[in-house]
């Protein structure tokens, strides 16, 4: 299992943090900016670009906003392994900029969202990464029907023979890990592993899930 490791959620600074995952086992640091549109908080400020630039590790950006492609500027120079957006309207139309800036685009599924519609869009992008939890706030519990979302789209993907990985993030920890291993080759993780002392302890837990 690879690790994302989300510094939001953090006893320390957000640089610091970035500074203190560079040093650890984890496969990449993961990136929410979110508006105050599409989710409540918002924490977009030209100083948390700027950190980004501290990253040792690839980038995951997860962008929980109303126009992804008004923030795409900001990751000029970065070493980005993927673009996370959720689905709008304008999904195809922002995906196709995503790629064109050499970046891979990834398709995020909330909760809620209607498997129905959005698996069409599967076979456009790279990577899905699939909520745990509501978006928007870290700390929270990971939803039982996740399970089942996950099920759903691994079988859509083999039906169908796409060649897209899988994520999960929100409330994961070494319990939950060990629930969507089998369903995933990355999980993201956030106070989990931030509010450690020793961050590669709760790292090296989510690499080997128990079986």
């Amino acid at each position: 299992m690879k690790v994302a490791v989300s510094y939001l959620s953090s006893n320390r600074s957000i640089l610091d943090t970035i500074k203190k995952i560079n040093e650890t086992k984890a496969d990449y640091i993961h990136a929410d900016f979110m508006d105050g549109k599409y989710v409540k908080n918002n924490n977009i400020s030209l100083k948390h670009w700027f950190y980004l630039r501290y990253a040792a590790k690839p980038l995951e950006i997860h962008l929980m906003v109303k126009n992804p492609l008004k923030y795409l500027k900001y990751l000029n120079g970065l070493n980005i392994r993927v673009v996370y957006i959720h689905y709008s309207a304008y999904f195809l139309n922002d995906i196709t900029k995503i790629l064109k800036k050499g970046y891979r685009p990834g398709l995020v599924i909330n909760p809620n969202d209607n498997l129905d519609l959005l698996s069409k869009y599967f076979k456009y992008v790279d990577k899905v990464l699939v909520m745990g939890v509501t978006p928007g706030a870290g700390g929270q519990k990971f939803i039982p029907d996740t399970l089942k979302t996950l099920k759903q789209i691994n079988k859509y993907k083999l039906d169908n023979n796409l060649v897209f990985s899988v994520e999960v993030d929100g409330g994961i920890n070494q319990e939950t890990a060990t629930k969507v291993s089998r369903y995933c080759d990355t999980v993201v993780s956030g106070s989990y592993v931030c509010k450690e002392l020793d961050y590669n302890k709760p790292i090296s837990q989510l690499k080997k899930p128990k079986k």
